[in-house]
């Protein structure tokens, strides 16, 4: 029986696929109503179009534009989250333009993509897509086209013969994502052609900053990549079980010669520019290893991973996904005749290729890391039950105490506190008569493990930390005859199960350092593989750009031993697996401290870290306890937003 988790995950990625998010479609994309979404709509998304006259049907249809001071305001918030023009029915069927909405409600979860026939789905379309990105290594007057759409219809007519010329002109383009963009082009909506040129931008940004580099004229390896990695796996050092990652090479030379010079020469690389090159005096061939994607926000990593991680039972997986693709077209109003038409069939085929290609060995490293988290969750925890006060007072507790007696003249300096002294009502006694001086041994105690943890976890990629701020001694203070205290019996019981938390957080931590360390080189170890596949050579990710985003299109991930050396991001570009394994967060009451301890105990489902949230404290007013609890299971979105990782 397929498990719950199985079949959420499946459905999150047939979801992705046909998902429309108006904060990344181009403008020109055309939404119609998901199936259910206009019977159910909500008042604010009724009222607003009603109290404009503009009446809503189940044919109304919504453009992506551009900003406009005219039009009316849907829904409540404080800023805009889209333009969509409001037609009667589809434009493309003579429909009426109702008005412009400015929606400052997120309206995606109401839309799902109207099919126009000439449209290409870049997500699903892979050569296609990939081959409008090569185009910005020749299209050298991006910005002039992306100012021209301002009138699509004239940018257009201007433009097109342009890029046709390119794609026919010759070189080492891959002949279906030519062929596809080709066929397409006079026909495809706005902004589909919008898109197209914005793929291609984020490329010419690569091209602007690195190509003269590589000097004289720019050559492409794209339809005969598969030839590149075959050369690279016969001649040089590969390490990995991954295909090279790379989409396309940008060279100096034909690709015929970069794939001869990769399978019988020596290849080394530029150690600062980043790029490759033969081991010759003259560099005599140079090149760059590109990985493409979509976009940043379009990354398809982190989703797909979740998808394929539970299909390592392909037959039983591809049936599942199969009839899933199909419950979820007929839930969300497509017709049943639609599924039989190309476009389904390669949307459904995309999913399938994915899985298919997916490495084995790679699932096998997800399962056995997934493992190796599980089992140190546990061992962290047990540990914590070891070194926590059981009934009795523990040495440290003793030994703090017997501090803050001698610091207030209640234990002489040749004195000691036994076991047989201490328990929890004399506990409770001795804070209840400490000094201004002993309640502030207590907090200094405190303070110095909190920078303690401080200093260590700043230091290491897999331990974050979030400090609060610490508690001053000032709000320690009693009055001169020591009859009136600033802080309350409940106050100092607090600070010294402050006390008593650090204590024990800090030994689990430090005992357990290496096993924390070598967890970490694992995760590391596989998002490498991902990211880079076999290639030992440096590589670039580039990213189409974005109406929000037309510059930042490029990483630099270096190589797989920069990658160990941690010098890319620390939790990936695409939020891979490089996990942080310990978390601590204190929070300054004004005279206590709030902790919390993060744990990495689990992994749903191979994608996605889960983290065990435990409270470190006392559960009694005016009376001394300590529980470590468990307080809930964090998730990998809410452990980020926690520690303001982005």
């Amino acid at each position: 029986m397929r498990s719950f988790n199985k079949h959420k995950l499946m459905t999150e990625f047939v979801e992705y696929l046909f998902e429309f998010n108006v904060k990344t479609r181009a403008s020109g994309s055309i939404a119609t109503w998901a199936s259910g979404k206009f019977e159910d709509l909500p008042s604010w998304v009724e009222d607003g179009f009603s109290s404009a006259g503009i009446k809503l049907t189940v044919d109304t249809v919504f453009e992506i534009t551009g900003s406009d001071d005219k039009a009316i305001e849907i829904g409540n918030g404080e800023e805009i989250k889209v333009y969509t023009k409001v037609y009667s029915t589809p434009p493309a069927d003579g429909g009426k333009l109702l008005g412009v909405a400015a929606w400052k409600q997120d309206p995606s979860s109401y839309f799902k993509e109207l099919k126009v026939g000439n449209t290409i789905e870049w997500g699903r379309n892979t050569d296609a897509l990939e081959t409008a990105q090569c185009l910005g290594v020749y299209l050298d007057n991006v910005d002039t086209i992306l100012k021209d759409l301002e009138n699509p219809a004239k940018a257009r007519a201007k433009h097109t013969g342009t890029i046709k010329g390119i794609l026919g002109g010759g070189g080492d383009w891959d002949s279906g994502g030519v062929s596809t963009l080709m066929k397409k082009m006079d026909k495809m909506p706005d902004g589909n052609w919008s898109e197209m040129i914005l793929l291609a931008k984020g490329m010419q940004n690569f091209v602007k900053r690195y190509g003269k580099n590589l000097g004289g004229t720019l050559h492409i390896i794209h339809g005969s990549i598969k030839d590149y990695y075959k050369a690279e796996e016969l001649n040089q050092s590969v390490e990995g079980v991954k295909e090279n990652t790379a989409d396309m090479i940008l060279a100096n030379a034909p690709a015929t010669d970069v794939i001869n010079a990769v399978k019988t020469t020596s290849i080394t690389y530029h150690k600062s520019k980043k790029y490759c090159h033969t081991d010759d005096s003259s560099e005599s061939i140079k090149f760059y290893q590109v990985s493409l994607k979509k976009g940043h926000d379009n990354a398809q990593l982190g989703k797909m991973t979740g998808f394929l991680k539970v299909a390592y039972d392909l037959p039983d997986s591809t049936d599942y996904y199969k009839s899933l693709m199909q419950s979820y077209l007929i839930k969300h109003g497509y017709e049943l005749n639609e599924l039989n038409e190309g476009w389904f069939s390669d949307k459904l085929s995309s999913g399938l290729n994915a899985l298919k290609s997916f490495a084995v060995g790679i699932w096998e490293k997800v399962k056995e890391i997934a493992g190796k988290i599980k089992q140190w969750g546990s061992k962290f925890l047990a540990g914590f039950d070891k070194e926590l006060p059981k009934g009795a007072p523990n040495k440290y507790q003793i030994g703090l105490m017997q501090n803050v007696l001698r610091e207030d003249g209640r234990l002489g300096r040749g004195q000691l506190l036994t076991e047989a002294r201490v328990n929890k009502e004399s506990i409770n006694t001795y804070l209840k008569e400490t000094s201004q001086d002993g309640a502030r041994i207590i907090l200094q105690a405190v303070n110095d493990q909190i920078k303690k943890i401080d200093s260590m976890f700043g230091k290491k990629d897999y331990m974050v930390q979030k400090i609060g701020g610490y508690v001053s001694s000032g709000q320690y203070t009693s009055s001169k005859d020591g009859t009136k205290n600033s802080w309350k019996l409940n106050d100092i019981i607090k600070l010294f199960a402050n006390a008593t938390a650090m204590n024990a957080y800090g030994k689990i931590v430090y005992k357990n350092q290496s096993d924390i360390v070598a967890l970490s080189g694992d995760m590391i170890e596989l998002e490498k593989e991902i990211y880079f596949g076999k290639t030992k050579l440096p590589l670039f990710k580039v990213y189409g750009a974005s109406p929000g985003n037309l510059t930042n299109t490029v990483d630099d991930l270096g190589t797989q031993d920069d990658y160990i050396a941690g010098k890319t991001k620390r939790l990936g570009v695409d939020e891979g697996y490089q996990w942080p394994v310990v978390g601590f967060v204190s929070s300054n009451q004004g005279k206590y401290y709030n902790l919390e301890g993060h744990l990495l105990t689990d992994v749903e489902n191979g994608n996605e870290p889960e983290y065990t949230q435990c409270r470190m404290g006392t559960n009694k007013a005016d009376a001394f306890s300590f529980v470590f609890e468990g307080t809930l299971v964090l998730e990998w979105k809410k452990f980020k937003t926690k520690y303001g990782i982005k």
